[in-house]
């Protein structure tokens, strides 16, 4: 099934995102988000070209024991999904750039001692999808993009109690590209992060 057009998103082939399950930190490096040696984003434009099936996939991990691996997934997840009003990120980067200052902070300068029971009501009413492509990311703690980070465009949020994904417990990723790569389909400058609930 094919998604929704986004504008500068890819509207034909597959989009594959793949991470290291040999490393217990699932390809993420938080020290360093831009390094790719623990996971990549392909792209497929051209779906006619071969492939591997299933069993020869499997067969290349038959090698391993399954304590030196960290599955996330059972296999392939195909998405599916509709377009949706995205409500403004409250604790994502895009905020502070276009407010001068972290959610927490205005809502304490706009609603001082009220700020808290306001946050509170705006985190159950807008409450952020756990799976998106596109729009405004949602953390379980802080963004770890810097202010200034070229990576604007969300390709991925995905939580790990979705399709039977499982990696650790109640995880949130992301896969960030910026507008001028996502435009000339260059998926080599990706960053990953995830964080836990």
């Amino acid at each position: 099934m094919r998604l929704p057009h986004i504008e500068h998103y890819p509207s034909t082939g597959i989009l594959g995102f793949y991470i290291d399950c040999f490393d217990e930190n699932l390809g993420y490096d938080a020290y360093n988000p831009t390094d790719r040696s623990g996971f990549k984003v392909l792209y497929f434009e051209n779906t006619d070209e071969p492939y591997h099936n299933t069993t020869e996939v499997n067969a290349l991990f038959d090698q391993y024991d399954d304590d030196e691996q960290y599955p996330i997934s059972n296999g392939e997840i195909k998405l599916s999904g509709t377009l949706a009003p995205d409500a403004f990120p409250f604790n994502a980067i895009e905020f502070e750039n276009y407010f001068g200052m972290d959610f927490e902070s205005f809502l304490y300068e706009k609603f001082d001692t009220a700020s808290s029971d306001v946050g509170d009501y705006l985190y159950q009413r807008y409450a952020p999808s756990r799976l998106k492509i596109g729009g405004y990311p949602f953390f379980t703690q802080e963004d770890s993009r810097a202010k200034s980070s070229p990576y604007n465009k969300l390709l991925l949020q995905i939580a790990s109690d979705l399709y039977d994904i499982t990696w650790q417990d109640d995880v949130l990723a992301h896969f960030f590209i910026s507008e001028e790569d996502l435009k000339n389909r260059n998926f080599n400058n990706v960053i990953y992060d995830w964080d836990i609930y």
